[in-house]
């Protein structure tokens, strides 16, 4: 199954669409993600009912290159995708950042989606589209596992979380840069992207290639343990019975990891303390 017919898939199984005629707002920033997720729901409304738009937010911590990147979306959606209105916004975001007390990415984040949801609401609403993939997923997972995350944290990016939807989720990147080549699809970098102060860009550059070199399934490892992750939070939101929920914790583990090898002896390991582990998920997870 190609790329694009498993972000279709995913996109039909998780309901990610709005209702017909409803609205997909995508956030386009100009990067090789993005632009493959314009490209991609632009031709999607082929054969799914739904009307598509475009916004871009301006960070305004790059300069000359942030006003670049604006620029080149405004230019690439009057020339290729002329039918879709593009909505522009922008912030001080270091100043923001600076007067919080906060870092730069969770500010940034912050009045980005922001922007997001108030052009979403003023255009009478619908469903906001992020071009996360699975490079991002993995990058997720790892920084989670880092900050010693719990289980939560090994279910990854969902594909849809209040508004937010990730078609492609299950796409890599080396898949949208071989789109982008296939189709001359053009894209701007972001410098930023290369500064290994921030956590995800030194995972992205230097970890996750070399746990490449020891799997290069890394995305589909990864996306084992995530449903198996994903299967447990179901189950303790459904079974109050602890004993009941670890039998069932047991029975999925094994079950969803039997084609992932060489993960069987770490699951008999935590068999014994599945138990205790369930007794607690019962517990601390609130219903979603």
């Amino acid at each position: 199954m190609g790329w694009m017919e498993r972000a279709v898939r995913l996109t039909d199984e998780s309901e990610l669409l709005p209702p017909e005629g409803g609205l997909v707002l995508a956030a386009v920033s100009g990067g090789a993600d993005s632009v493959c997720l314009l490209d991609w729901l632009y031709h999607l409304r082929d054969v799914r009912p739904f009307r598509l738009a475009a916004a871009h937010y301006n960070h305004n911590l790059r300069g000359e290159e942030s006003r670049r990147d604006e620029t080149f979306v405004q230019n690439l959606l009057a020339e290729r995708y002329p039918d879709i209105d593009l909505y522009i916004g922008s912030g001080d975001v270091a100043g923001a950042a600076r007067k919080a007390g906060r870092g730069l990415e969770d500010m940034g984040r912050e009045l980005r989606y922001a922007f997001l949801q108030e052009t979403l609401q003023a255009l009478g609403g619908g469903v906001i589209a992020t071009a996360h993939n699975a490079d991002d997923n993995v990058e997720t997972v790892l920084l989670h596992l880092l900050r010693g995350s719990g289980l939560r944290g090994l279910t990854g990016i969902p594909p849809k979380r209040d508004g937010v939807i990730r078609p492609l989720l299950t796409t890599t990147r080396t898949q949208i840069l071989e789109y982008l080549r296939i189709y001359s699809l053009p894209h701007v970098e972001d410098s930023s992207n290369t500064d290994d102060r921030f956590s995800r860009n030194h995972l992205r550059r230097h970890v996750v290639p070399l746990l490449r070199e020891i799997d290069p399934w890394l995305e589909e490892r990864v996306e084992f343990s995530e449903k198996a992750a994903q299967n447990f939070m179901r189950l303790a939101r459904h079974y109050s019975n602890p004993q009941t929920l670890a039998d069932l914790l047991t029975f999925e583990i094994c079950k969803v990891t039997a084609r992932a090898w060489y993960w069987k002896r770490f699951f008999m390991q935590i068999k014994h303390f599945t138990y205790f582990y369930a007794f607690r998920l019962t517990f601390e997870i609130p219903n979603q």
